[in-house]
């Protein structure tokens, strides 16, 4: 028996949209615990016109993350969770406030 990977899109209220890819099934070997993985791009609006927020920082309870140079994030879902939420901070040009983003699972 092959893995089955499955696409799997969330959205969030309109303002994000995030597709995922999950695993649910392996087989030819014991199964490894399954990861997930939220991925995305920090936007902000500037004079009406959307913009990656580069270098953004953002933290999921005591965990710190960055986003890249593109505004692009990933990072893994803890298993123990059903419920995340991540604070946005643009603390790299300090242009945009604090955003705070709900994740289910």
């Amino acid at each position: 028996m092959a893995e089955v990977e499955e696409e799997v899109t969330i959205s969030c209220g309109g303002a994000a949209t995030f597709n995922i890819s999950r695993v649910s099934r392996c087989g030819c070997q014991e199964c490894e615990p399954s990861k997930s993985y939220i991925t995305g791009v920090v936007v902000g609006m500037k004079r009406a016109v959307e913009k990656p927020i580069t270098y953004c920082q953002f933290t999921i309870g005591d965990d710190y993350y960055k986003a890249d140079d593109k505004g692009a994030f990933k990072f893994e879902v803890p298993e123990d969770k059903t419920r995340l939420t991540a604070v946005f901070v643009d603390t790299y040009y300090g242009e945009y406030t604090p955003t705070s983003r709900k994740y289910f699972a």
